[in-house]
């Protein structure tokens, strides 16, 4: 399992890599300013406007799935200035 801190700007960016053997994902916004996130692979861009809204001081975005059923990278914009920090807790089998 690992933790890492993750720099989210106003342009939309990738926070977590692709990973084919991901068990659990827990993204937590711990900026006060709302994050956006885009879960899925398809190839429209994530905004404020269509991403899914972690708002600031919302408990974490948890995801629990069987390996290789939840692969896809994550990416992410938020709706402020400057940069803001998440937290990502990711598990994989095989970690």
């Amino acid at each position: 399992m690992s933790l890492s801190a993750v720099n989210v700007t106003t342009t939309a960016s990738e926070l977590v890599a692709a990973k084919a053997n991901r068990v659990m994902l827990i993204i937590q916004n711990i900026s006060d300013t709302d994050l956006y996130l885009k879960l899925d692979s398809s190839a429209t861009e994530v905004s404020t406007s269509n991403g899914l809204r972690l708002a600031a001081g919302d408990p974490p975005f948890v995801v629990t799935c069987n390996p290789g059923r939840f692969t896809n990278a994550i990416r992410g914009i938020h709706g402020g200035t400057g940069n803001k920090e998440i937290r990502v807790t990711e598990e994989a089998m095989g970690d």
